[in-house]
């Protein structure tokens, strides 16, 4: 099964099968040829050991919070001193603002500060910190349709603008990129002062950029299937006090071997809960500490503050689906004072898919609504925002996802606008909602064998998804039973002792005695060190015939 999974997915020859499943970090690429990256490093180098000050500043997500314990870790062991910032969401914002850069300045102002995860868009706040003395790198993967410009002692390492297009490289998220400045400024310290391995192993840094690459949701292909592969590994065994610590609080088993899914749904929405709730600085002194008390102490506060996230997440979607009603419209727009703006993209990606339509969900930050926005497959949600009659002042994004700022008095008609805008973009019929089946199987061939084979076709994520097998008509001989109030679990009909879970499918609870088709994820799973088959549910409907 997996073999054919591979051919149709991938249209692999045998040669390039073999790297796909066994990735080697030594065909990873030389640092030095991602642009502005040997000049950075060679900045990097000249003031470590000119004992100069270094300052971070990074956005509060998985990526921009791996970006910047990663290369505060290297400048750390190179004997430098670093301090590392991330700005406040609800006071400060997304990314540069002059006020998180006031902030971080009266506390620290470094001779060199390295901004990553954001900076592309930001010539005013950087102009700012060239004013003040200090220089800068920027390292980011956002994208903008011009050069900036740029203070004269300002370096930026983005292969997305026009003037420094590197295909090779657009599919890194930050950490990726900052990967290859410490695996530069490793190469520059060697030439200058020598003996960079003996204090900064890069394969033990592998789990960092995992973090960052998986839940930043780029491809999984080329360096970033390499990071991920051997990243995993570095995880499960991790020097750092942080993520050992998550690992525990989050119920994660290094003893059985980790999957993107782990950093996907247990330890990245720990990550994320902090600058989405509180502060994005408790996940960065997490990462960065080498106390291992502190270490449990701020994780298990992250996943606290994740249980907090949850419960709000549950509150907000209920309120939402509320408001929708019977009958939603063509575009999704809904608001509440009462909601927190750090769970709004989560609930809007939940509404997009239950409705199949674009969804835009908004709270309040005490100045006004700030809202994220989620697509669906078929419908590019900027080509929509450009066409609608009524705009926010502020709103950005890409085709799956967006985010933005409107006044109160504005929403309703913004709304109104946003789902003609969805209406005219379509043509009046929303693209049909698809499932890609990777194989189709019985019951009885589902065995552990079949389930390692699949496995070495991971790490599963972005351009390289979990594969989804049918099985058609199968009979249910007796009914789902509930998990909690929103899940399912059934035994599946001719498979010996495999139990397949459905998550969020209470409301879509398979029918008893009438022949049904499945789709299913299929992957191991361990209860007390007893390992089993599972199957994901992924969607069922009423049997229908076979294609010939």
């Amino acid at each position: 099964m997996a073999a054919r999974i591979l051919v149709h997915r991938l249209g692999k020859t045998l040669e390039q099968a073999e790297e796909w499943i066994s990735p080697r970090l030594e065909n990873i690429l030389d640092p030095f040829t991602l642009l502005h990256c040997e000049e950075a490093a060679a900045r990097l180098t000249q003031f470590l050991r000119e004992k100069k000050s270094i300052g971070v500043f990074s956005d509060y997500d998985v990526d921009g919070i791996s970006s910047a314990a990663l290369i505060s870790c290297a400048i750390r062991d190179l004997g430098g001193e670093v301090e590392a910032f991330v700005p406040d969401r609800l006071e400060e914002g997304y990314g540069l603002s002059i006020a998180a850069l006031e902030r971080s300045f009266a506390d620290y102002q470094p001779d060199l500060l390295l901004v990553l995860d954001c900076g592309t868009r930001s010539e005013v706040e950087l102009e700012w910190i060239a004013k003040q003395g200090t220089q800068v790198i920027v390292v980011d993967h956002h994208s903008r349709n011009d050069q900036p410009k740029l203070p004269e002692d300002c370096l930026m390492i983005n292969p997305h603008l026009p003037e420094q297009l590197q295909p090779e490289f657009q599919n890194h998220c930050t950490v990726g990129l900052v990967f290859k400045l410490v695996h530069a400024l490793l190469r520059k310290w060697d030439e200058c002062v020598g003996g960079a391995r003996d204090r900064v192993n890069l394969k033990e840094l592998l789990d960092l950029v995992a973090m960052g690459t998986v839940a930043d949701l780029v491809p999984l292909r080329g360096e970033n299937r390499v990071f991920v592969h051997h990243g995993l590994k570095q995880l499960a065994k991790t020097n750092n006090h942080g993520l050992r610590a998550l690992l525990q609080v989050s119920d994660v088993d290094v003893n059985n071997p980790l999957s993107s899914s782990d950093i996907g749904f247990r330890l990245g929405p720990r990550i994320n809960a902090g600058g989405r709730i509180e502060t994005g600085a408790l996940a960065l002194d997490l990462l960065m500490t080498k106390d291992n008390r502190l270490a449990f102490d701020l994780a298990r506060k992250l996943d606290t503050v994740n249980s907090n996230r949850r419960s709000m997440e549950r509150r907000v979607s209920g309120k939402a689906i509320e408001m929708i009603g019977e009958e939603p419209p063509m575009g999704i727009v809904v608001w509440d004072r009462d909601w927190h703006p750090g769970v709004v993209g989560i609930v809007a990606g939940r509404l997009a898919r239950k409705y199949h339509r674009p969804a835009i969900v908004l709270g309040w930050d005490g100045t006004g609504f700030k809202g994220s926005g989620r697509g669906i497959s078929g419908l590019d949600l900027l080509e929509v925002m450009q066409t609608c009659t009524v705009k926010p002042p502020k709103w950005g994004g890409h085709p799956a996802a967006m985010g933005m700022s409107i006044e109160e008095e504005d929403l309703p008609a913004f709304a109104e606008a946003f789902s003609a805008a969805v209406t005219s973009e379509c043509g009046g019929k929303l693209p049909p909602k698809k499932l890609r089946i990777d194989a189709v199987t019985e019951p009885s061939a589902i065995s552990r064998h079949e389930i390692l084979e699949i496995e070495a076709l991971g790490p599963f994520g972005q351009e390289n998804p979990e594969p989804i097998v049918a099985i058609h008509g199968v009979r249910l001989e007796e009914p789902a039973r509930l998990m909690g109030r929103d899940h399912i679990r059934f035994n599946l009909p001719g498979a010996s002792g495999i139990q397949v879970i459905g998550w969020r499918m209470a409301e879509r609870m398979p029918p008893v005695g009438s022949e049904i088709d499945l789709a299913l994820r299929l992957s191991r799973s361990w209860w007390r060190g007893r390992e089993s088959v599972r199957g994901e549910l992924v969607d069922w409907r009423q049997a229908e015939p076979l294609p010939s």
